[in-house]
This record gives structure tokens, sequence and C-alpha cells, in this order.
């Protein structure tokens, strides 16, 4: 256990009250029940379409991609939803091999499976082995990306898929600028669009702290309240800060500028509530306002976020560690108990 997690619990014993009980009393999910899974936003209609395909229906795939329309914020978390999908690609494939949609998913798919064949471990932890079926699957995942951008028209998803590819194959910057443009002529707000190439420009990627912290602050300025740009340049922080210590982690998110970025986040948030309480963008920007708030010492704020997005833990920026839930159980208790004066 982590020394800030170690805290609460002592205070929390010396009150006679178990940890789970503790958690329990303020309303909160017991770390038992904290879920580690990558997403906190599953419809129930989602969830029939996947067990459709999984059962077979492999037709119920398309038609609900194509339900989405014209919304390529949901067109494009339908087609991640359905690539991470078994039991369908393989038949859709087998009716439609030329479908622009098949091949949209399965480059999610493909994506999907490179990183798992990677791993999450750092490169200097990853085998010679491990790379090359990375390399494999993410170059078959480009050639998909490519079929589905044939005749996209409008479409920026198949361009976003391309994204992580962009990323893992270590594509030049001109290569980059080429891809980004396509999709800043479809989709200029575009939230995942954003986070996936801030994701290169970082540091640990192909480019630097500086250059992924200018790209987030242009993207925040350029958007408006509710496009949720805003949380970019708390993801840049995040990933500046990934590696200090405790102390120089927290003193980093005090500066002015960063108190400043989180106040704009929390506006941002607020109008994209107001516009639609149930928009699936907005639990990953919870969870990095929650994280932020409570480094700053805003503990109030901080639980106000946490309880929105509670028992859910497979989101930036908890999803980086080996126990997501213990992380955010530990950053959670940690302001209910600054926040209840205990």
């Amino acid at each position: 256990m982590g020394s800030c997690l170690r805290a609460v619990r002592v205070r929390v014993r010396l009150l006679g009250i178990r940890p789970a009980a503790f958690a329990e009393r303020l309303g909160l999910v017991p770390y038992e029940r904290v879920s580690g899974a990558r997403t906190d936003v599953v419809t129930p209609e989602d969830q029939q379409v996947v067990r459709a395909v999984r059962d077979g229906d492999w037709e119920a795939a398309p038609r609900y991609l194509a339900e989405a329309g014209n919304d390529w914020q949901e067109r494009d978390r339908r087609a991640l939803l359905l690539g991470g999908t078994d039991g369908h690609l393989a038949a859709w494939l087998a009716a439609r091999p030329d479908d622009r949609d098949m091949a949209l998913v399965r480059a999610h798919r493909l994506v999907t499976a490179a990183w798992q064949m990677r791993g999450a471990h750092a490169a200097s932890h990853t085998s010679e082995g491990q790379f090359a079926d990375f390399h494999r699957v993410l170059h078959r995942a480009r050639e998909a990306c490519h079929t589905a951008q044939r005749d996209a028209g409008h479409d920026p998803c198949p361009y976003i898929a391309e994204l992580p590819v962009a990323r893992g194959l270590g594509y030049s910057r001109k290569d980059l600028d080429a891809l980004w443009t396509e999709i800043a002529l479809r989709a200029p707000t575009h939230a995942r669009a954003h986070h996936q190439a801030l994701q290169y420009l970082c540091a640990k990627w192909h480019g630097s702290h500086k250059e992924a912290e200018s790209f987030a602050r242009a993207a925040a300025a350029a958007g408006h309240p509710g496009d949720l740009l805003s949380v970019l340049p708390l993801t840049a922080c995040f990933e500046r800060t990934l590696g200090l210590r405790p102390a120089r982690r927290r003193s980093f998110y005090r500066r002015r500028d960063v108190v400043a970025a989180t106040d704009s986040a929390l506006v941002d948030v607020a109008a994209a509530q107001a516009t639609d309480p149930h928009d699936p963008r907005l639990p990953q920007a919870r969870h990095m306002l929650a994280y932020a708030l409570h480094l700053q010492g805003r503990h109030d704020a901080a639980l106000e976020q946490f309880r929105l997005v509670d028992g859910h833990a497979g989101s930036l920026p908890w999803s980086v560690y080996p126990d997501p839930a213990h992380e955010f159980v530990r950053a959670r208790d940690r302001s209910a108990v600054r926040a209840r004066g205990i």
C-alpha cells in the first residue's frame, strides 16, 4: 500500500471503522468492488449488440455502426466497442469483404491485438519477439485503415483509427501531419483524436513534453465549452509528471497555469454535462479532473468528481498502473478524508 492510502486507513481505524465500511458509510464503492476494466461507459444498447454479435448475429454490428450516422464521436465510440467484441468479424468479412465499415472495425481489433502482444511495459522491458509481433499486426491494421479510408467522404473515423498505428510504427512527423490534416478537415474538435495525437507527441513516444503541452494548450484554446478539449492540458501534465516523486508531482499540479487549466476543464465538463448528461466522453474527463483536483488539495471538488465515476478505474490516469483500482481508491479516499475533515 502507498503511504497516502496507509495514512487514510490509519485515521479511519482510529475512528473504529473498517476501510470498506468507511467507504460505504460515505456512499463510496469499496476497493474490492472497483472495476479496473478499460471503460466505464457501456450502455444497455451496447450490451444488447455485443450479446447479439457474440451469439452469431454479425449483421447487428454494421447496423449499430450505421445508426450513429454523422455523429463522428459516437461512430468512433461504436467502432471501438465492436472492435473489442469477438465472434463477428470473420462472418462479416466473408459476407462483405469490401465493406469499409468492416475494415474500420477490423482496424480497431488489430490495433488492440497489437498492443496486447507488445504489453504495457517500457521498451527496455519488451522483447524483440514482442516488438516483431506488435509491428507485424500494426502493418495489418494500417492496411485495414487504408481500406476504410477509400471513399470515406466526410467520415474522419478511418483516419482517427490510424493514429495509434502511427504511434506504434513511428510515422514521420510529415506523415503524421498529413494524417492529422485529414482528421482536422472532417472533425476539428474530435476529443479522442486529439488524445491519440497527444500520445504521439509525448516524450515517451515521438515528441517532447514541450510539444505535447503546446499541442494541448492550442487545442484547448480552439475548443468551445462542451468540446472537452480543455482536458488535454491535464493529460499532458499527467504524462510529464508520471515519473516524479509524489511531493514534486503535487507541487507541479499546484502551479498557477495547471490550476487555471483545471478550472477551464471544470467549465468544459459542466457545459458537456448540461448538453448531454450521458455524454460517453464525460467519465474520462472526470477521472483526469479528480486526479488533478486531489493533487491540488481541492478535496471537496475532487470528491464530487470521484463520486460521479466511482466504481470504475479503467481510464487514465489510473489505467497506467499495475493495479488501477488501488490507485483510484487511494486518491479517492484521501480526498474523502480531507473533505470530511477527518
